[in-house]
């Protein structure tokens, strides 16, 4: 089977500073859940950003390729949806309204609203949707952050520490949701959770002598 995504001979470093990545390389199949781990400041989010096409910043030099095709990580964005560690909503919009708005700016059709509302069903926070998002919690806005990012139709999901927020419950049923989707592939960077994911595959980020990964299987 082909790589659904490979980035390889990835160097990156910022702009007058450390090496954060030198000739890095990571392929993930379809279908793949894979954990991206290591210690804070290691580069966990720094790689997502760089797959995703958000990152502009320092210098940066790779060959990366999906199904088989070179792409340039910029164009990555419609192909890819990402949970990012911060939630990006209209606060003073309701949840309702949140989701409306992402599916019109992703130009998608009423079945992402159904899936958006099935997750936020999922993750017990349906009650809230008719409520703007400056009144939740912060895990209440961390779930709709989620159920809006997931519902996306796309075959590759990056989620930065997305458990963090979460009850346990919910914990328990977002991880369900993940491991029962045999058509998606998930890039989940997270330093906790393992466990949740036996089967999964380990990318452990290290950064000696300017940047490195170690790779293992549980």
């Amino acid at each position: 089977m082909d790589p659904l995504f490979s980035l390889q001979n990835l160097t990156y470093r910022y702009d007058g500073g450390a090496t954060i990545f030198q000739q890095f390389s990571f392929s993930i199949f379809p279908g793949e859940k894979v954990l991206l781990t290591g210690p804070n400041g290691v580069g966990k989010t720094t790689l997502l950003h760089i797959i995703s096409g958000l990152l502009t910043k320092g210098e940066l030099h790779y060959e990366a390729f999906y199904k088989g095709r070179p792409i340039q990580l910029s164009d990555m964005r419609a192909h890819l949806s990402y949970v990012t560690s911060e939630t990006v909503m209209f606060s003073k919009l309701t949840g309702y309204e949140n989701i409306e708005c992402f599916r019109l700016l992703w130009k998608l059709d009423r079945q992402y609203t159904h899936k958006a509302k099935e997750l936020c069903r999922l993750l017990k926070m349906e009650e809230m949707l008719a409520l703007p998002v400056d009144q939740y919690s912060l895990g209440t806005r961390q779930k709709l952050h989620v159920a809006i990012s997931l519902a996306r139709p796309v075959e590759l999901y990056l989620m930065d520490e997305p458990f963090n927020s979460l009850d346990m419950v919910s914990r328990d049923r977002l991880t369900e949701w993940i491991q029962q989707d045999h058509e998606a592939a998930y890039l989940i960077a997270s330093h906790v959770h393992q466990e949740r994911f036996p089967d999964s595959r380990i990318v452990s980020l290290t950064r000696p002598s300017g940047g490195s990964e170690t790779e293992k299987s549980s």
